[in-house]
């Protein structure tokens, strides 16, 4: 396609001939799903590739000769229980049905006015990109995976077939003695279409940007909780006593009860490291931070009663900055580049850790560590692979400005989060697919590990074109599993 774009709204999409527009990329804005439809058959009757608009947060939405930005699928409202099958009833609250282009603040809010809270991801204006890949959050010790609380999905396959994929297909199976536990390197043309299914349920949470166009999701909800937070930022001191602090973090923060959760953030805007631990406490009272190395104290916030869209003002992301550990940021001046892994909660990683932050090149550099554990290894039935995880640990390379002057601290930034990747990645449990896209296939070989064979006969099963390549790099992992 050219560099030009041509867009469309919902009431020009059904005369749409992609062959018709010489070359240049369109971009889209259905309405319904039947505009959809429309939209995929156009592509798949031209050979265009498609990409998916939901947050805008990844760079790979925009990349597709057809681009489908979901801004009309905004609808967050409660689903009809009796349409989709509840699995755990002790478990079982609410069921809300979401639009593809809502983004995770929004929804946190109207689930609040609906009493309700549904375990999501940190960033405020992300979209459901990050739930379908896997949502880490401060309610997933407690809660799961946002990918966890997936119940159904509505799906558009490359062939413009329109699927509702849910629970419900496993629940009737087991119930008729149909479904069986198999491995995962099982050819998938040797089960029939019931089972065909259950495996596209299971491939989506966790890759569902490679099989179709999500339009919208069912979570399973849970009554609404308040969370209480203490926010304290530490100087980590001289060389020889800086590891010892971040381990000591590790250790305290592993013990806590599931309905409390402790970030870490380590950022290098001066000679001395400074950390930050943000505890969130739904529940039982966390207990205070213990670090036997002592570190000075910055200074301490304290937060009362406050919900999950109020905890995403104060979150880091993307270039957004650590409370209190590096210089503010602002989503729409500082450039960024992001890879995250995940660790066991024995992972020795301190060392490196403190090490890598120290030759950051720029001020504005900080890593992450997003806590998991608890019922996170609750749940097996996906795609996900870093069951066993106690951290999610976000390298954030950032620069002053994404102007093109600012190019080689751009290039500074990427290259050293890629060294820390390396670094890390033999102790890591993998990769997280949400950030990854075509150029990162050596990378991408980590994200599901042995799931990969399974869901490499689902995507040429689903979508054996490869109309939905923008994301994670699937099909191109095909070398080595075939």
């Amino acid at each position: 396609m050219g560099s030009e774009r041509v867009t469309l709204l919902f009431s020009e999409l059904e005369a749409l001939n992609l062959g018709s527009l010489h070359g240049n990329q369109v971009i889209a804005k259905p309405k319904s799903v039947e505009d959809v439809q429309i939209c995929v058959r156009a592509a798949g009757a031209t050979g265009c590739s498609i990409s998916v608009v939901g947050g805008n947060h990844s760079g790979f939405g925009k990349s597709g000769d057809l681009v489908l930005e979901m801004c009309y699928f905004t609808s967050v409202r409660m689903a009809d229980i009796a349409a989709v099958a509840a699995t755990d009833a002790s478990r079982e609250s609410a069921l809300l049905s979401i639009g593809a282009g809502v983004k995770l603040q929004d929804l946190s809010i109207q689930a609040k006015q609906l009493g309700l809270v549904v375990p999501l991801g940190t960033a405020p204006t992300v979209g459901l990109g990050l739930v379908l890949q896997g949502g880490v959050g401060h309610l997933t010790r407690q809660l799961g995976l946002a990918i966890d609380a997936i119940r159904s999905v509505q799906l558009v396959t490359a062939t413009g077939e329109v699927l509702d994929v849910s629970q419900t297909n496993e629940r009737e199976e087991k119930e008729q003695g149909k479904q069986k536990d198999r491995p995962w390197t099982e050819k998938l043309s040797q089960v029939g279409q019931e089972e065909s299914l259950t495996d596209l349920h299971w491939a989506l949470r966790g890759c569902a940007p490679n099989f179709g166009v999500v339009t919208s999701i069912t979570l399973q909800a849970a009554p609404f909780r308040h969370c209480n937070t203490v926010r304290k930022v530490f100087e980590i001191g001289e060389p020889p006593s800086r590891a010892g602090c971040l381990r000591d973090y590790m250790a305290w923060s592993s013990k806590l009860p599931m309905d409390c959760s402790a970030d870490c953030c380590l950022g290098n805007p001066t000679a001395n490291i400074l950390m930050g631990i943000y505890t969130f406490d739904f529940g039982s009272g966390a207990p205070d931070v213990e670090l036997p190395t002592r570190p000075a104290l910055l200074w301490e916030i304290f937060r009362e009663q406050q919900d999950i869209s109020e905890l995403m003002e104060h979150e880091p992301y993307l270039c957004e900055q650590p409370e209190g550990i590096v210089h503010e940021g602002f989503l729409s001046k500082r450039g960024f580049f992001v890879r995250a892994l995940f660790f066991h909660k024995e992972a020795e990683i301190h060392t490196e850790l403190i090490e890598s932050i120290s030759s950051a090149p720029t001020q504005h550099c900080y890593f992450h560590l997003q806590h998991m554990g608890g019922a996170v290894s609750d749940q097996k039935d996906s795609a996900f692979l870093a069951r066993e995880a106690e951290w999610s640990v976000v390298i954030s390379g950032v620069w002053q400005s994404q102007d093109d002057s600012f190019a080689t601290e751009a290039l500074a930034c990427k290259t050293w989060v890629m060294q820390v990747v390396e670094q890390l990645l033999p102790k890591s449990l993998g990769s997280y697919a949400t950030d990854l896209g075509p150029d990162d296939q050596h990378l991408a070989r980590y994200s599901f590990g042995h799931k990969t064979s399974l869901l490499l006969e689902l995507k040429k099963k689903w979508d054996p074109d490869n109309l939905f390549r923008h994301g994670f790099p699937l099909a191109s992992l095909s070398k080595g599993y075939d």
